[in-house]
């Protein structure tokens, strides 16, 4: 100890610096986030605090208006929550600085919390935090309510968790550990005991040649295992049942090995779901999708090309693929008589088709909705269902499509949205903050502890025990946070004097061993959740290896510990009278096994399908659509339907000789930005989507925006424009989605408002118009469904314009229709045409 304190102090004036570099920071990140007007969750509890403490008229106010407090979970929460609620619960005749618990209102606060689930410290959680609290409050005079039965899980399993976690949380000296009280048992509902079974690999010697990793073995005797148990209906459920596959819950304390278990499965063709995705850029359909999205807005890149060609939607064979690549064309503009496959050739046109949809639809629609067209319309999604194997891929399109939502909800490009994918490709990582909410989960679930904890399964797998978690040493953390010494942080420098794998300053030291002690009690924490999420059946499963055979932060390690067995002097575990598991020893895995093992797709035998189908009754469907654009209908809108009498034609007329569409979809980008306050001459060009560039001649780009912003600035001159600019709210390219109630059901009407602003109680719908000539009425229908969505969307009366760029002028569009009757007459033409 001496030593450290002499190396320490060595680098006093290194220490120094440092926590002078960590104060500036400190002040610098106080002033940009005032600046941007930003909190932490951390921020807005201590400003609550501090807002309480010294505002007494302000905390009498708060204490009068909850009669009571409920919390939930409260092992979850810290000390900083402590003090909030202190004042919160203070007695309405007193106003101290710091509450104590003598100074509590009597009967307002119930606490519920299990110092055996606190496994949030990694966000700020304090365990100590809920037993201090508890024991004040009984101090106190206040009561404590035990809630010692299990209604959860089966007696047998009851009977096995007070085994183990009586030892496993055996002496609780610390603040910090947690106390284990027997768990009484509820009545059982199976008529024969719970299975609980021990999956194990000792320390081997060298791994042989050709065969797996051993917790790629794991990974497959644990597929093998369910597989064998649903085949076989070996593990009974109530009421006669047996355990499916959506029975069973796999748990992982991370989900560093969660792809072993998901290749597992698809090698058996187990079904299965998960809760933290990250294989989503390392499998096939999100690159398969990202090849012909990243084809369309850079149609020179060969290897997307190449991709795209060989993915489920064209798939045609190798010798096709030499033959159109060794053209060296652009995409599809080598001729389909070309291909000597017949049905290549085929293939070859209906990529095309593809292709074409998505380079013209890149850009004028949502990312969102040009994915849903690939894995629908498409049928990406019915080639992964055909093939049992592939049908842990499906939950995949849910997380892309929340990928794409964030980018359309940020309005970025398609190309800005590849740009985010493409570093990511090939990787396994997970998306930290990439959850959905699912309405039903399919198959065996794949999950962390974290994620399982206030959920309950028929059967829990407890895998990959003997995984370490995050690796520790001198190197693991640059700082650690005591409660004696606060912030610690090594400066020892890596020469003479202490052995460098010790080579700590004193305080760091005590710091890094007080937080590893922390760490151990939290493990044990997480194994009782992960155990106690059992229901009827419970499996653990790990494998030891030269790193963790002695540690104690192994799950598999506390097991053994707490069962008696030293699995370097005893073969077997040692009978202990109550306690009753079976083991099985996870056997070797040669590479050859797992290629070989895969599950054959079921193929549709035609001649047996025909005879099922003739004798078949025929049922009616009603295929018809849910869900329309606005424009599809007003396309619809017949010149003698029109309400209007509005009639337009010349103005300002583009020099160039460009498509039309094109160069009114370059004005809008350019009043968007210019209405967002985002446009700068400099950078337009390197931000106009390539989907656009392709449209538009390079040597005529340059005039083509000059004379959009010409355009533009009669908006801005004119009386609407000047209204605009003075909104309270004002939102550009808004999408909607309108509900309209028919008699025919349900509708949905999709659209994008060009401009949308407020003023007082009154909005204003605007959407412009480039177009060199427009009948009379053609967007009576768009504009009414465009003001009952702002109606909706606002909750004020609308009025809706429309303005012309070429001319100046703005036109109040107020017709108005019979919306149902309408609506349902025209969709009903649209089905008939299609």
């Amino acid at each position: 100890m001496l030593e450290e304190i002499i190396e320490g102090l060595r680098e006093r004036e290194l220490t120094k610096g440092i926590f002078d570099l960590l104060s500036k920071f400190q002040r610098r990140l106080s002033t940009e986030k005032r600046e941007k007007k930003v909190l932490s969750f951390r921020d807005s509890v201590e400003m609550a605090v501090r807002i309480l403490t010294e505002d007494k008229k302000l905390r009498q106010y708060y204490k009068e208006k909850f009669k009571y407090i409920m919390i939930d979970e409260f092992q979850d929460n810290n000390l900083l929550q402590k003090k909030l609620l202190y004042l919160l619960t203070e007695k309405k005749d007193r106003l101290t600085e710091e509450p104590k618990p003598e100074d509590l209102e009597e009967d307002k606060l119930f606490l519920v919390g299990d110092e055996k689930q606190s496994i949030y410290r990694f966000r700020g959680a304090d365990v100590s935090v809920f037993k201090q609290l508890t024991t004040e409050i009984e101090r106190a005079g206040g009561s404590k309510i035990s809630l010692d039965y299990n209604y959860r899980s089966e007696p047998g399993l009851i009977n096995f968790y007070n085994l183990i976690f009586e030892k496993v949380m055996a002496n609780p000296t610390q603040s910090y550990d947690a106390r284990f009280e027997p768990l009484k048992k509820a009545e059982a509902r199976l008529k024969t005991e719970p299975q609980v079974k021990i999956f194990y690999k000792p320390v081997g010697e060298k791994t042989p040649q050709n065969v797996l990793h051993s917790d790629d073995s794991e990974a497959y005797c644990l597929a093998e295992y369910i597989k064998r148990c649903v085949e076989n209906k070996t593990l009974p459920l109530p009421d006669g049942k047996t355990a499916d596959y959506s029975d069973f819950a796999l748990l992982m304390r991370s989900t560093s090995n969660q792809i072993k278990y998901e290749r597992a499965f698809r090698r058996f063709g187990i079904p299965y779901s998960t809760q933290n995705v990250r294989a989503l850029f390392l499998e096939a359909p999100i690159n398969d999708m990202y090849n012909v999205m990243q084809l369309a807005v850079y149609p020179s890149d060969r290897t997307a090309y190449a991709g795209f060609l060989r993915s489920p939607f064209v798939n045609i064979s190798d010798t096709s693929l030499i033959t159109i690549l060794a053209e060296y064309t652009l995409p599809f503009e080598t001729e389909a008589e070309k291909i000597a496959n017949i049905e290549d050739r085929e293939k070859y046109l209906m990529g095309k088709a593809i292709f074409e949809f998505v380079q013209n639809n890149a850009d004028r629609i949502p990312i969102a909705e040009l994915i849903r067209h690939l894995w629908y319309r498409f049928g990406y999604r019915y080639t992964l269902l055909r093939n049992s194997e592939y049908q842990g891929y499906i939950e995949y399109y849910d997380y892309f499509l929340e990928l794409a939502q964030r980018a359309d909800r940020r309005g970025e490009s398609l190309a800005v949205f590849l740009d985010f994918i493409r570093p990511n490709l090939g990787k396994y990582e997970r998306i930290s903050d990439l959850e959905i909410v699912k309405e039903e989960s399919r198959g065996v679930q794949l999950l962390t502890i974290h994620k399982a904890k206030g959920l309950q399964f028929p059967v829990v797998i407890l895998a990959n025990t003997g995984n370490l978690g995050r690796k520790t040493g001198i190197g693991s953390a640059p700082y650690y946070i005591s409660g004696e010494f606060g912030l610690t942080i090594n400066v020892v420098k890596n020469s003479g004097g202490i052995k460098e794998r010790e080579r700590y300053n004193y305080f760091y030291r005590i710091g890094k061993e007080e937080n590893e002690k922390k760490d151990l009690a939290e493990i044990r924490r997480l194994f009782y959740v992960a155990l106690t999420r059992a229901q009827y059946h419970l499996v653990i499963s790990g494998c030891h290896n030269s790193r963790n055979r002695n540690s104690p932060e192994a799950m598999i390690n506390m097991l053994f510990s707490a069962i008696g067995w030293n699995t370097d002097e005893m073969s077997t575990p040692p009978d202990i009278p109550g306690l009753h598991f079976s083991l099985e020893e996870i056997r070797d895995v040669s590479e050859e096994e797992y290629l070989k093992h895969r599950v054959k797709s079921r193929r549709a035998h035609i001649e047996e399908l025909k005879r099922v189908y003739e004798t078949s009754e025929i049922k009616e469907f009603n295929g018809e659509r849910e869900e329309y654009s606005v424009t599809e209908l007003v396309s619809m809108v017949k010149p003698e339907e029109a309400k209007s009498d509005y009639l337009r034609t010349g103005g300002i007329q583009p020099t160039g000789h460009e498509d039309e569409a094109a160069f009114g979809e370059l004005t809008h980008l350019i009043l968007k930005k210019k209405i967002d306050g985002a446009f700068k001459s400099e950078e337009f060009i390197k931000e106009i989507p390539t989907t656009l560039k392709n449209k538009l001649r390079p040597e005529e780009l340059g005039n083509l925006i000059n004379e959009g912003e010409s355009l533009c600035l009669s908006f801005f001159q004119s009386e609407l424009g000047k209204l605009a600019a003075n909104a309270e709210n004002r939102e550009t390219e808004l999408a909607f989605t309108y509900l309209l109630n028919t008699y025919a059901g349900e509708k949905y009407l999709n659209g994008r408002i060009d401009l949308l602003f407020q003023i007082k109680d009154q909005a204003y719908v605007v959407d412009f118009k480039t177009d060199s000539s427009i009948s009379a009425g053609a967007y009576d229908l768009q504009m009414y469904v465009y003001r009952l969505a702002a109606e909706e969307l606002t909750g004020k009366k609308a009025k809706s314009f429309l303005f012309y760029l070429r001319t100046g002028e703005a036109v109040e569009i107020t017709a108005e229709f019979d919306l149902e009757n309408y609506i349902t007459h025209t969709i009903a033409n649209i089905n008939l045409s299609q």
